[in-house]
Formats: structure tokens, C-alpha cells, sequence
């Protein structure tokens, strides 16, 4: 039991570190896995984007050391990986840190269980000038 344990967390920690290193841009991205894997989610997340009325949805894979996304804008502008993580970067120009410490943890959660990192953006009007 210890063994599975140790394990487990042994893969969380490390789908943390490359989702992290991805994110901020220290690592690259992987486009073989986007293709292989995600670019078959497309059409599905276009559906669940527009049934869920966000604005944008995100989604994510991370496997064997390799990590690939995509940002589906509801005005159809679609991104992958650098260029999706440089779109999610000016979407939360001043919460980018804080909502990536938010969504790592959910999203480590989603792919430990094999099943893809997915998040729905809704943007906040602001009362500021």
C-alpha cells in the first residue's frame, strides 16, 4: 500500500513540476502529445464551450515528462500550446500566478485519473478606467 502511495504522489509531483514549467514558460511544450491526444478534444470542447457560455475554455494534457494545451476563444480564435499559454498570459494579465495556483491542484487531480485538465474562462467585467 505504502508503494502505491509513494507512487501516486511521485506522479502528482511530477505532473506539478511540468505543468508549472509549461505554464510559466520554463519548459516547452510538446506538440506530437497535442497532436496524439488533444487535437481529437477539439470539437467536443467547442461544444462544452458554447454550452457552458464561457468566454474561452482551456485544456490540458500532461504525460511522461511532456505537457500540451490549447485556448479555444468563443470568438472561435483557437491557440496551442507557447502561443495558448502567451493568450492565457494577457487574458490574466494581473492574476496569472494566483489563478494558475488556483487551477494546478484541480488540474493535477483531472490527469492523475487519466482524464484531461479543462477549464471554462468567463471574463469579469471591470469598473476600473
Amino acid at each position: 500500500m505504502t508503494d502505491m502511495k509513494s507512487n501516486s504522489r511521485y506522479r502528482e509531483e511530477q505532473i506539478r513540476r511540468d505543468l508549472e514549467a509549461a505554464l510559466t514558460g520554463d519548459a516547452g511544450f510538446s506538440d506530437a502529445l497535442y497532436r496524439e491526444v488533444l487535437h481529437e478534444y477539439v470539437r467536443d470542447m467547442k461544444q462544452s464551450l458554447i454550452e457552458d457560455q464561457d468566454d474561452a475554455l482551456m485544456c490540458l494534457v500532461s504525460d511522461g515528462g511532456e505537457t500540451a494545451m490549447f485556448i479555444l476563444e468563443k470568438t472561435g480564435n483557437f491557440y496551442v500550446n507557447a502561443p495558448a499559454r502567451d493568450k492565457l498570459q494577457e487574458m490574466w494579465k494581473h492574476n496569472y500566478r494566483n489563478n494558475l495556483e488556483m487551477l494546478i491542484p484541480v488540474f493535477i487531480e483531472a490527469l492523475k485519473s487519466n482524464q484531461l485538465a479543462v477549464a471554462g474562462i468567463k471574463f469579469v467585467a471591470s469598473n476600473q478606467s
